[in-house]
């Protein structure tokens, strides 16, 4: 309240702009910062010169405020008025730090802060350092690089790199989030604020930063996570799932042991994911068994198949024991000579299918077991 807010007539205003003029280089201004988000204390004093002054965004949002302070952001708490005098009589707007998206952005690539915010301070800080980027120019999203502040799906913050620099970051949809389960830690996380995630979608299609959606490739290459490190290149292997949906509701494993064995649940949605989205992509994923066929086990996708596809269910009484409508014998007789029939019950569909399974003749089946002898 001592703070002169106003300049009266001379010579009390020759006064006023005197004393301004005096207090640019005393400790007279005080910021929280050091005291908010962990710290000790009460905060410190700083000079005008050395103060950074909240605009009206920063006022407004008392949560952003104490999470840039947290920072270490020397944001002082003097009145609104008392800031502009000192800019208009003493700083001048050369010298006028105000805080702003790119001020926060320099200061948190610097790195002067240790004290991690929490899921909800985060969010704030990172929707505020969004706030001048223009989704579609590249040289405006890559101010976000160097920023930890992508919201994960394990409730941590990732880093924003450039484009092939780093951990790719996945923005999922709700069957892409089921498959990629045991990997929260690459997921964008899909509960945030709406504004906030799509926000995030918007900028991922400048196609420059780390983070972007779920393509064929990258779905491939995640096997190397998702399935057995031991499976890949193996063309059958016996395979025990979990009981349906048990896996969904386990931790995430650590990607220096290889998971386990894939539920029958997932199997279904990644070959869902692979129809709807990668319908001319399936040699992506010829390293890995994921076919499933009779006897509790998967097949990769050989081009010079053995596996057969059977004819759809109720095209024929089944009596117990048989596959698809082939009868227990036959099925017996064909994976004695290490053929294998497609599973029905999962239903598997694709375009290029038909490159990976032969079909339900005559000529199919002597395809097979052709085949079956070259690998012998």
């Amino acid at each position: 309240r001592l703070w002169p807010t106003t300049i009266p007539p001379d010579p009390w205003g020759i006064l006023v702009r005197s004393f301004y003029r005096l207090l640019v280089q005393q400790p007279l201004l005080h910021t929280a910062a050091g005291a908010v988000g962990g710290g000790s204390g009460t905060g410190k004093w700083v000079t005008p010169l050395q103060a950074v002054f909240p605009d009206d965004v920063i006022r407004a949002n008392p949560m952003l405020l104490n999470a840039l302070l947290s920072q270490g952001i020397p944001i002082v708490d003097a009145p609104a008025e008392v800031c502009r005098m000192l800019q208009d009589l003493t700083l001048g707007p050369q010298r006028t730090v105000y805080v702003s998206p790119d001020y926060v952005r320099s200061w948190l690539k610097r790195g002067q802060s240790k004290i991690p915010l929490n899921r909800e301070a985060g969010l704030k800080v990172l929707e505020y350092c969004m706030e001048d980027i223009i989704d579609d120019e590249p040289s405006s999203v890559e101010n976000l690089i160097g920023l930890e502040l992508c919201p994960l799906g394990d409730g941590s913050f990732g880093m924003f790199t450039p484009k092939g620099g780093g951990e790719m970051l996945y923005i999922v949809d709700a069957l892409e989030s089921d498959i990629l389960t045991t990997l929260p830690q690459l997921q964008v996380d899909r509960h945030i604020p709406a504004g906030v995630h799509e926000r995030l979608a918007s900028i991922a299609r400048s196609k420059c930063l780390n983070i972007g959606p779920v393509s064929a490739p990258h779905l491939a290459h995640l096997l190397h996570f998702l399935l057995p490190k031991e499976w890949k290149r193996r063309q059958v292997v016996d395979w025990a799932p979990l009981p349906s949906q048990v896996e969904s509701k386990r931790s995430a494993p650590s990607k220096s042991r290889a998971p386990g064995h894939p539920t029958t649940e997932w199997l279904r949605l990644l070959w869902e994911w692979i129809q709807k989205k990668a319908p001319r992509d399936l040699g992506l994923f010829r390293d890995w068994p994921i076919l499933p066929v009779a006897g509790s086990r998967l097949c990769c996708l050989n081009p010079n198949p053995c596996v057969i596809h059977p004819q759809g269910p109720g095209s024929a009484v089944e009596e117990e024991g048989s596959v698809g409508g082939w009868s227990k014998a036959l099925s017996s007789i064909l994976q004695r000579l290490q053929c294998f029939i497609l599973d029905p019950n999962f239903k598997v569909q694709h375009p290029e299918l038909g490159q990976y399974v032969n079909e339900a003749s005559g000529h199919g089946v002597l395809h097979a077991i052709t085949n079956s002898m070259r690998e012998v």
